[in-house]
């Protein structure tokens, strides 16, 4: 059985497809939830119909990230000791994905990681990730890099156990989204259509959520973009508000009340693909939207100062930081030059919509040597 560990809802969307294509090859496949993102977790299980075989209750309120640490990883080390898995799929940089391969490596279950090798060279940028997914790196069998750039990285690291490069699993789940959306001409009435504003106005969607930009930098680039589009007069903005409350509070005193800028709480998948697929430019700090954007053919401006995706900036993404000046001059530049929208796929560095099934190959082709104990202890280096 192979066990896939997700805690956030971003890795949830991530190794759903990888989890349907197990499923679809027959495979033996569980998905342990360690919790880690409790409420916004259950849309995309139902989405992607998930049934997790685990589900735990790790999230409280001001917990250290090492307290959080310490509880995934017994959960996890639980879970294992009844259930014996012959594989542990982790994705990403999260602290679940660190629990859960930390866990895999102390019982000797080799562990596959999804999205290996993405660096920004700086341990505080992002905080903690950088520091998790180079952990995992370390030690992890199977390291399925998502471009080549990244597959560099950890060549220069000496890592061994490096797959040539899959594309992002988070870019077939893109592309299975807007496929399913638009067969269904589905639009979550719970958000005003920006046809209502005419039939030119242009979309501005921005996130905002990464511990660096928590506080004045994120107040600041929000109201920079309230301030461009009241005075550009046919453009709307959709913020989707973080649950944290910080960043829920900033949103609200930065953007509340102002005209053409809706305040959209925390989205469901297929909503959140929806806004995506309508916008014209995307401002955020996230991570994913960062290939997500570009895979649209959707410009993007990073609120950040450095990217573990440098690849972005091949493909309409602009590293903008959280200077207003700097963003309100990139903001109107890119107004000028609306994109044409449309339903094709944008292959990308970051995917072409195949990554699952590159990965769940080279998994189920090793598997059969991990039933033989000797090979084990020997693949393992234990």
């Amino acid at each position: 059985m192979i066990a896939i560990i997700a805690g956030t809802r971003p890795e949830l969307i991530k190794v759903a497809p990888l989890y349907l294509e197990f499923k679809k090859r027959g495979a033996p496949v569980q998905v342990w939830l360690t919790g880690q993102h409790e409420s916004l977790a259950e849309a995309p299980l139902e989405f992607f119909g998930i049934q997790p075989a685990q589900h735990w209750k790790t999230l409280q309120a001001g917990q250290s990230s090492n307290v959080l640490l310490s509880k995934l990883l017994t959960f996890v080390d639980q879970a294992m000791a009844e259930v014996r898995p012959e594989a542990i799929v982790v994705q990403g940089d999260t602290t679940s994905a660190l629990a859960g391969a930390l866990a895999g490596f102390h019982r000797g279950v080799p562990v596959a990681h999804v999205e290996a090798g993405l660096r920004t060279g700086d341990l505080s940028q992002p905080f903690p990730e950088e520091m998790n997914r180079k952990v995992i790196d370390a030690f992890a069998h199977w390291l399925f890099p998502p471009t080549e750039l990244s597959r560099k990285n950890l060549l220069r690291e000496g890592a061994v156990g490096i797959d040539p490069p899959t594309g992002n699993t988070g870019i077939d789940a893109l592309f299975w989204a807007r496929d399913k959306i638009n067969r269904q001409g589905y639009w979550p009435d719970h958000i005003p259509h920006h046809g209502l504003y005419g039939s030119n106005s242009q979309v501005v969607l921005s996130t905002g959520h990464r511990r660096e930009n928590l506080g004045e930098p994120l107040f600041q680039v929000l109201r920079t973009l309230a301030q461009v589009i009241e005075e550009d007069g046919n453009t709307v903005l959709y913020h989707v508000v973080h649950p944290n409350p910080l960043a829920t509070q900033i949103a609200s005193e930065a953007l509340q009340g102002k005209k053409r800028v809706h305040l959209i709480p925390a989205l469901d998948y297929p909503d959140f693909v929806c806004l995506l697929d309508q916008a014209d430019i995307v401002v955020s700090d996230s991570g994913g939207v960062q290939e997500e954007a570009p895979s649209f053919a959707v410009k993007v401006l990073i609120t950040r100062n450095v990217t573990e995706r440098p690849e972005v900036l091949e493909c309409g993404g602009e590293l903008v930081g959280t200077d207003p000046s700097v963003i309100r001059e990139r903001l109107k530049q890119a107004l000028k030059n609306p994109r044409k929208k449309g339903n094709s796929n944008n292959v990308t560095p970051f995917g072409d919509g195949n990554a699952s099934s590159r990965i769940a190959s080279r998994i189920l082709n090793d598997l059969p040597g991990f039933y033989d104990a000797k090979k084990r202890v020997k693949k393992c280096g234990i």
